[in-house]
């Protein structure tokens, strides 16, 4: 309640607002809308694009991260099929050391190690690496550089069938 007073007069005015203000409550854990959809898309301003988070990313960011990730499985089940045929090796030297201990465990760790890279690489997609390159560029990069494995490695399945 507002009151206006002068030397003489005392107006008393009641509350302008019709609705309860939506302040007053808690929005964390008693509006789920926020799950779903989010609320902020970009940055306010220009520069703080490199600073702050989203809550909501771009449709092609998810595109990304789904075509690593298969084809980061794809790159696992290749690689296994070509070292029981005897026609290629391990390159990275940590897989080449979990597919001598398990090869579920290399399947397992492959798959957990590049999820939280692109769940990391999705939340920094606006950064830039190193200040010369964003981070959404490097995973279009990383997509690319699987894709041609997958295509290298499905030529020797196919050749030694």
């Amino acid at each position: 309640m507002r009151v206006l007073r002068n030397r003489t007069l005392t107006i008393r005015l009641g509350e302008r607002r019709r609705r309860p203000d939506r302040r007053r409550r808690h929005v964390l854990f008693t509006d789920w809308r926020w799950a779903l959809a989010g609320k902020r898309e970009r940055s306010r301003r220009g520069l703080e694009a490199a600073e702050y988070g989203v809550d909501r990313y771009d449709a092609h960011l998810l595109v990304l991260a789904i075509g690593i990730l298969i084809l980061s499985c794809l790159d696992a089940a290749f690689t296994l099929i070509l070292l029981g045929r005897g026609v290629a090796s391990e390159a990275n030297p940590l897989m080449r050391l979990l597919i001598g201990h398990d090869q579920q465990v290399f399947v397992n760790m492959k798959v957990v190690l590049t999820g939280a890279a692109v769940v990391f690489m999705v939340a920094m997609a606006d950064w830039r690496f190193v200040r010369l390159v964003r981070v959404r560029h490097i995973m279009i990069a990383t997509m690319l550089a699987y894709g041609a494995l997958v295509g290298y490695e499905l030529y020797h399945f196919l050749a030694t069938a």
